[in-house]
């Protein structure tokens, strides 16, 4: 049952209904956030394993490398999907970098694709939780 509000603590109620809400998205939001982020850093991590096979600095470890960490402030949620391993590489690896000879080697884009489809995710994620 709810509790009787009269005039003068009517203020108070909706204040606490609202904090009640508040913290209900805030819970929804750093959860549906956590979710995504994992599954991004699996897709990374699996369309890495395909694609960087030939990649002679990271013998197979760039692709294990893909982590997901959240970093949670008061009012908000984010999640960081990052190369552990190599932090420097996935850079150079999608947008591609010049050589000590002066070439180019041509960018492999392999984050792009997947931070697209993350923010499909989080939408869809968000829109079933709220």
């Amino acid at each position: 049952m709810g509790r009787k509000v009269t005039a003068d603590t009517l203020a108070d109620a909706i204040k606490d209904i609202m904090e009640d809400y508040r913290a209900d998205v805030t819970a929804s939001l750093r959860e549906v956030v956590h979710d995504v982020a994992k599954k991004g850093a699996e897709a990374i991590r699996s369309d890495s394993k395909t694609k960087f096979r030939d990649v002679k600095l990271s013998k197979g470890r760039y692709a294990t490398g893909w982590t997901a960490k959240d970093a949670d402030g008061r009012l908000d949620a984010r999640s960081y999907i990052y190369n552990s391993k190599y932090p420097g590489l996935p850079h150079l690896l999608e947008y591609g970098h010049l050589n000590r000879d002066g070439s180019r080697t041509p960018g492999r884009p392999h984050i792009e694709p997947v931070e697209e489809q993350l923010e499909q995710l989080l939408m869809q994620g968000l829109e079933g939780k709220l």
